[in-house]
């Protein structure tokens, strides 16, 4: 139980940084993607969009914070005398250490919930918003449902909050995670190489959201790319590789209201399927 309480406290100072990172992320983004060559498609409307889910996104956030936040007394004085959480002030160097190791937990378990994402035709109604973006950009990293706001941080954090000092550590290496996932959309042909087997690019991830058939389903990690190739899900960009995004098995294009309600009516149908079958 304590652990649960503790990982609302934590889950509130992230949602501060999330806030301030995503605008200065978007903000420079856009910039970047206005200076260089972009598709030949236009993006404005894929982006109008993914600023409506976003509004959503932080407004569940938001009513999880305030109710989180009522709770804050009680939650700061179970972990200084309880956990004892707060009493051990580790060094820079290993602070950044933990935030490291912090990252590549969470980015396991963020690695295995996206792979269940798309295996699982329940999840699946979920995350197929963020999959539905044609033009992948800046703005398509929070072109996210909101539900997805309830157990992502949830299932992907779970491993990472039982190192020490937690609440020191876990806000730098969410803020990294964070500020990687608007890095990772932005529509411009960026690579490393070989060294897209270890860490994360634009260009890799791109064919995360790519439509032809031998980018489905690979390439799950948020940032550390060498999860995939242990599990036997990478694929390696090509220099040049600019695929088309969406989704290959539908021509539906949402909008933000149908986009909320749409795992509902999913859902209703699996069930429905369920009992008749």
């Amino acid at each position: 139980m304590h652990t649960v309480i503790l990982y609302f406290e934590i889950f509130w100072v992230m949602f501060c940084v999330r806030l301030k990172a995503a605008g200065i992320c978007i903000f420079v983004g856009l910039i970047a993607e206005a200076l260089a060559k972009r598709e030949p498609r236009s993006t404005s409307d894929s982006r109008f969009f993914n600023y409506g889910c976003t509004a959503i996104y932080f407004a569940a956030e938001i009513t999880l914070g305030l109710i989180i936040a009522i709770e804050a007394g009680r939650i700061v004085g179970l972990a200084h005398s309880r956990l004892h959480i707060l009493q051990s002030r580790p060094g820079i160097a290993f602070s950044l250490l933990l935030a490291l190791l912090t990252s590549i937990l969470g980015d396991l378990g963020y690695y295995w919930l996206h792979r269940w994402e798309h295996k699982s035709k329940w999840l699946r109604a979920i995350h197929e918003i963020h999959h539905s973006d044609e033009s992948v950009n800046v703005t398509s990293a929070l072109r996210i449902h909101w539900l997805e706001v309830i157990f992502t941080p949830l299932l992907a954090l779970i491993p990472s909050i039982f190192l020490p000092n937690p609440i020191t550590v876990l806000p730098a290496s969410y803020l990294i995670s964070n500020a990687n996932a608007f890095f990772n959309h932005l529509n411009l042909p960026i690579r490393w190489g070989w060294f897209d087997r270890i860490l994360i690019s634009p260009s890799s991830h791109r064919l995360h959201h790519s439509t032809f058939p031998q980018h489905i389903d690979k390439n799950f990690a948020g940032v550390w790319m060498f999860w995939d190739v242990l599990f036997g899900t990478y694929v390696h960009p090509v220099k040049g590789e600019h695929p088309p995004t969406g989704l290959s098995y539908s021509t539906e294009k949402p909008t933000v209201a149908s986009g909320v309600v749409k795992p509902f009516r999913v859902w209703r149908t699996l069930l429905h399927s369920d009992e008749v079958g």
